[in-house]
């Protein structure tokens, strides 16, 4: 959807993010290297550079600074718009929320409200980094007032710790540790369940289980003076259960 693409040379792989105007002409395109492990951008002194001029393109070639995506609000002229900061945030998002249109500021102080105007009358809202809330606060409260329909959000402000704001943490940062977060939940349900189906699936093991449930009931029943029936519940509660199977199986 972004005609994302790769640059390689002598210093390594660059991932090529080409700015496309409404009439589909490349405007301009940044060139940044990431490292391969981590998704991280790089930021060593020869990390980010252009196309056009790893190219040596003529002076006269059709360079301006717009939107990263703009040319997606021909395409959909009628989503609202979403505006973030970097470009592999713009991506990560459009991935998550296609009800957008996302669009890239390149900048956190390339935004402007004449460059919000361009964008007519649409429903925009910023995500703004966490280092950057401040400004685009200002600025969307300012292009109210000139009557734009522009919405901040305030899920990074409000979600990010001192730290995280420091180091400019923004919705892709967000995103994927959601993801990360969702993944782990799964493979832990995962082990559990394969645990389950094993326990279920043979009868020696069902008996052991048993007996070492009936073990756990006996010790919480001396340990905390309780009935043999509160002992019983405390021990067959869903998270002791889980404990046992994943310990054992």
């Amino acid at each position: 959807m972004y005609f994302v693409g790769t640059y390689a040379d002598c210093r390594g792989n660059y991932t090529c993010f080409p700015s496309i105007d409404r009439l589909n002409r490349v405007c301009r395109a940044k060139l940044i290297r990431f490292n391969e492990t981590t998704g991280k951008r790089l930021k060593g002194e020869f990390d980010t550079s252009s196309l056009p001029a790893k190219l040596k393109l003529k002076k006269d070639f059709n360079y301006k600074q717009i939107f990263f995506g703009e040319h997606l609000l021909a395409k959909y002229p009628n989503k609202p718009v979403a505006i973030v900061e970097a470009e592999k945030t713009t991506i990560i998002a459009s991935l998550c929320f296609p009800e957008f249109v996302w669009l890239g500021s390149n900048s956190k102080t390339w935004l402007k409200i004449e460059r919000l105007k361009r964008l007519g009358n649409r429903q925009i809202i910023l995500y703004p980094d966490a280092d950057g809330f401040n400004l685009w606060q200002q600025i969307a409260a300012d292009a109210q007032r000139q009557g734009l329909t522009v919405k901040i959000s305030t899920l990074i402000e409000t979600q990010s710790t001192a730290e995280q704001k420091a180091n400019g943490y923004d919705l892709a940062d967000y995103l994927i540790n959601q993801q990360t977060e969702i993944n782990a939940h799964n493979e832990f349900a995962d082990q559990y369940n394969f645990a389950v189906e094993k326990i279920q699936a043979d009868a020696n093991l069902m008996r052991e289980f048993e007996t070492i449930l009936d073990e756990r009931i006996s010790i919480v029943e001396i340990d905390g003076n309780l009935s043999r029936k509160e002992a019983e519940r405390i021990c067959t509660q869903p998270a002791n259960v889980r404990q046992i199977v994943l310990k054992n199986y």
